[in-house]
Parts: structure tokens; C-alpha cells; sequence
């Protein structure tokens, strides 16, 4: 996911990935794995704040991935429940 500079700070990509981690949760889904660079500060506080935890690192020709990934089995996924509301 990429948010348009103009939209940044705004809350919207916390709304995407809560929506997103939503569908998933509702849909029978275990978990969500995501990845960005490790160069994108903001990317990694989103996905740490929505309650992903970083699992591992890759380098894919001149980047560095970070892997984060979210169980979603066995807990209850809400905006409560992350600490988002």
C-alpha cells in the first residue's frame, strides 16, 4: 500500500490496514504478513502500531525487507482489541 504524500499524517493508512486486518479476521484467515523497506520508518511504526511484529528480514537485489506478520487465529481482532481506538 502507498499513501499520496498529500494524504500522509492523516490516518489513513491506520484505517487501510485496520481494514484490511478486519477483512482477513472475518474472512477465516490465520495470519497477515506484510513486508516494507527497512528504510521506511513510518511503514514500520504503522504496522508495529496495528499490532504486526517483525519476524525476519530479506534482501531482494539492493533492498532490505523487513517481514512482519500478524496471527489473527484466536484473538479477537477490533479496534479495541489493537489499541486503536
Amino acid at each position: 500500500m502507498r499513501i499520496a504524500p498529500e494524504c500522509r499524517r492523516q490516518g489513513v493508512g491506520l484505517r487501510l490496514c485496520q481494514t484490511l486486518v478486519d477483512w482477513a479476521y472475518d474472512n477465516g484467515l490465520e495470519a497477515v504478513l506484510t513486508n516494507t523497506p527497512s528504510n521506511n520508518p513510518p511503514a514500520r511504526s504503522l504496522y508495529r502500531k496495528v499490532g504486526f511484529t517483525e519476524v525476519g528480514t530479506s534482501v531482494v537485489g539492493p533492498a532490505e525487507l523487513m517481514w512482519f506478520d500478524l496471527p489473527l487465529r484466536g484473538a479477537v481482532r477490533t479496534a479495541v482489541a489493537a489499541g486503536l481506538s
